[in-house]
């Protein structure tokens, strides 16, 4: 099998600064890229990388290679699941581990489950959402820098997403923000009552409209999204919109009967419904999905205390700048959450 085409498709998606975000070491990072450059399967090429990590006991090393082995498929397939297990196997033999480990949720929703990962504790909590395929095991730097400035991190998969999805059984058009009100009822119910919400990539719109129906949330954050879901043009990131609705081809997708009413539900408007709370967003000069100015809706007609980022070479998601992205944001939260 030719898997040039695959692999170049993986690192334009996958790129170093993103692994590095993730938490992949720099070594294991350009070690797989550069694997995947000699006509391999991308998902072998980072499986061995993460077995190899497993054998020295590096669980968090594994956890991200098994990531982004798993990611070179979109859809469901049998194959996927087995790596997506056993890289949720490895995230939470890491996170045991640690001086602070965090507690595993599993919240009813709609007769199925919503999965989170609840680190720290308090009364301010932000609540961490990913996109079309970075979910919850993928932010744990993020979780890192929330909890340093002694505040509550919920990594949460929501509908269309990891443990959520592949596990769970929930899908997108099961209702994203319920299921974010859902989680919301239970951190009120377990001591936080200032909550923020965050969304990286396609996260942020969900983010933004969670808080938009929720006016529980105090503030929300979105890293770049559009304000409104369509089918992408690229083969693999529609792929990965498909699968958000449980679907396995993107043909399926175009037809799925819910896909637009979805997207309709999902769009962030702020001439009928403007962020009710103050709202930030983080813009990257070089990203290719969400450029300067895309974001702008999310803060039309938005409070006092809304803010825009820019960092002018920051790629999609401002991978490439995630520890000072990770610093301001969460001194944004921190400032907000106080008042």
């Amino acid at each position: 099998m030719d898997h040039v085409k695959r692999n170049e498709a993986m690192r334009r998606a996958m790129s170093r600064a993103r692994m590095l975000d993730y938490g992949l070491s720099p070594d294991r990072a350009d070690e797989g890229l550069a694997r995947s450059a000699a006509n391999r399967p991308w998902e072998g090429i980072f499986a061995q990388i993460a077995n190899d990590a497993r054998k020295q006991g590096l669980l968090g090393q594994a956890a991200q290679a098994m990531n982004f082995a798993q990611m070179a498929d979109s859809f469901d397939t049998p194959e996927r699941i087995v790596l997506f297990k056993q890289g949720t196997a490895d995230f939470a033999g890491h996170v045991a581990g640690l001086d602070a480990p965090p507690k595993r949720i599993e919240l009813p929703y709609k007769g199925k489950t919503v999965y989170a990962w609840d680190f720290g504790s308090g009364d301010k909590a932000i609540l961490v959402l990913g996109g079309m395929s970075g979910w919850a095991a993928s932010f744990l730097r993020i979780a890192a820098a929330v909890t340093g400035k002694g505040m509550r991190c919920i990594l949460m998969d929501g509908p269309g997403q990891g443990d959520t999805r592949i596990i769970g059984g929930l899908y997108l058009h099961d209702g994203y923000t319920g299921a974010v009100s859902a989680m919301v009822d239970h951190l009120e119910a377990s001591g936080s009552s200032r909550i923020g919400v965050w969304g990286n990539s396609m996260g942020g719109l969900f983010a933004m409209i969670s808080a938009r129906d929720d006016r529980r949330l105090r503030a929300a954050c979105s890293n770049g999204a559009p304000p409104r879901m369509f089918l992408p043009e690229f083969r693999m990131a529609a792929e990965q919109m498909a699968a958000l609705f449980g679907v396995m081809s993107v043909e399926d997708a175009a037809i799925l009967p819910e896909l637009e009413p979805t997207f309709e539900a999902l769009a962030f408007n702020p001439a009928l419904q403007p962020l009710p709370c103050p709202g930030l967003i983080c813009e990257g000069g070089k990203d290719p999905l969400a450029p300067p100015g895309v974001q702008k809706p999310f803060l039309d007609g938005a409070p006092q205390g809304s803010d825009a980022l820019l960092w002018e070479d920051g790629e999609h998601a401002i991978y490439n700048h995630g520890d000072d992205r990770n610093e301001k944001v969460t001194r944004w939260f921190a400032a907000r959450l106080a008042e």
